[in-house]
């Protein structure tokens, strides 16, 4: 009768952790993500300096120059069409240039400028954007002048879409997982092993195993999330 309570808790573990991991991996998901990749001032000149300098771009004074990189990429699992997207600047920044690359170069899908209602936004409306499984990406530039601070926000928004910022994932929250993930490990086979030996035909032993099996399956799936959460949050090289 234990054996096969054993059994039955061991299937359902292992049953809900599987099905969860799939309904998760095929569910669909529309997803756009943003990585600001550099931001910075063409000039850096010291205060006391910077009134007896006169800084022109293309003939017109300005004060500041600020050069920003942006990339674009499909993050979920279906294919991302005509969505448009905003990027707006410090509001006393004027934006002078305004153009992207992709990649793959040709067989891209079409990427239309909008006139926006102040200097300092840029809109654009991107035609089809495919999965990153397809490595297709967006890369944008822009020159900025009279800028007083490098703040850059990108918005957009659509129908069941989650848009959000990319940031380097957190590599040393995953290797304290690991490392508790080992250490809880080798405690729990150490107490197996321990009343298997000593307690060979305790109910207690064949409960230790069921703990150690479903606590083993669980951070595993936990840490399976973990790693694709954190995994999310850089783009592809």
């Amino acid at each position: 009768m234990a054996d096969e309570i054993i059994v039955v808790l061991i299937s359902v573990v292992v049953g809900g952790v599987v099905t969860f991991l799939i309904t998760k991996h095929f569910k669909q998901k529309k997803s756009l993500a943003y990585q600001i990749v550099s931001k910075m001032s063409l000039i850096n000149v010291n205060p006391e300096v910077r009134d007896k300098i006169k800084i022109d771009y293309d003939g017109t004074p300005v004060e500041n120059i600020y050069s920003f990189k942006v990339r674009i990429i499909n993050d979920g699992n279906v294919p991302i069409k005509n969505q448009p997207i905003l990027f707006q600047f410090d509001k006393e920044a004027k934006v002078l240039v305004a153009d992207y690359n992709t990649k793959p170069e040709r067989e891209f899908g079409e990427i239309k400028r909008e006139n926006a209602d102040v200097p300092n936004e840029v809109k654009f409306v991107i035609g089809l954007l495919n999965p990153k499984r397809m490595k297709e990406e967006i890369e944008f530039d822009f020159i900025t002048v009279d800028n007083k601070s490098d703040n850059l926000e990108a918005i957009s928004k659509g129908e069941n879409l989650t848009f959000h910022e990319v940031l380097k994932p957190d590599v040393r929250f995953l290797r304290i997982y690991v490392i508790f993930t080992a250490l809880v490990g080798m405690v729990a086979i150490a107490l197996v092993v321990y009343s298997m030996l000593f307690f060979p035909k305790s109910e207690y032993s064949k409960m230790a195993v069921v703990v150690v099996v479903s606590v083993g399956i669980m951070l595993a799936a936990i840490g399976s999330m973990l790693a694709r959460r954190e995994g999310s949050k850089s783009l592809p090289e």
